[in-house]
């Protein structure tokens, strides 16, 4: 089978500020400028997601830390569905990617996992989105209550975060708390959705 940009889907994670601003702005010649942000730490929300070159796939919001176990059932509950046989998953070479159950799964529905050289983020193009990502909190951050509610009107809002809307142009990004308890699926109303 050949290799084509239309068989690669690439995956990764990212973290996301909950405090997350523009750095710079516009003030008359020769004045600073001053904003607000806080002193202190605060969480972070972690994203996952797979780009296929054209759009986003399957993201999803978590707190803490990634495991092994939560990408195994990010897998199972959310890319896997979306994936097509023959693809190819391409990923870094964190820990949690590495187990032979992650490797079933993914060869089960008939894709192979492809890992990038050891130390080579530039070589994943969802790198990139990543960065616009940032760069589209930072724009919008101010004027939402809470960085999911941003998320939420970026992921509505913004074409390269929308999805293939000759599919679905309004799918669902799901939130899991720190307790694992919650998946919160956020369109633009929430619905608290419990799992066991």
């Amino acid at each position: 089978m050949a290799v084509t940009d239309e068989t690669l889907v690439y995956l990764d994670e990212c973290g996301i500020p909950q405090n997350l601003y523009r750095e710079s702005g516009w003030a008359p010649r020769g004045e600073e400028v001053f904003g607000k942000r806080t002193g202190k730490r605060e969480k972070k929300l972690n994203l996952i997601a797979a780009y296929d070159g054209h759009s986003l796939k399957s993201p999803f919001l978590y707190e803490g830390v990634m495991n092994t176990a939560l990408f195994n059932t990010y897998l199972t509950e959310f890319l896997l569905p979306v994936l097509t046989p023959g693809q190819i998953v391409v990923m870094d070479n964190a820990t949690f990617h590495k187990s032979a159950e992650t490797r079933r799964l993914i060869e089960s529905k008939g894709c192979q996992l492809w890992f990038l050289p050891p130390y080579s983020p530039q070589l994943n193009p969802i790198e990139h989105l990543w960065a616009v990502l940032k760069r589209q909190v930072k724009r919008f951050q101010h004027q939402f209550a809470s960085l999911t509610e941003t998320l939420d009107f970026i992921f509505q809002n913004i074409p390269l975060f929308k999805g293939d809307s000759t599919v679905n142009s309004n799918y669902p990004y799901y939130y899991l708390n720190t307790n694992n308890n919650l998946i919160v699926q956020l369109y633009m109303n929430i619905t608290i959705v419990r799992c066991s």
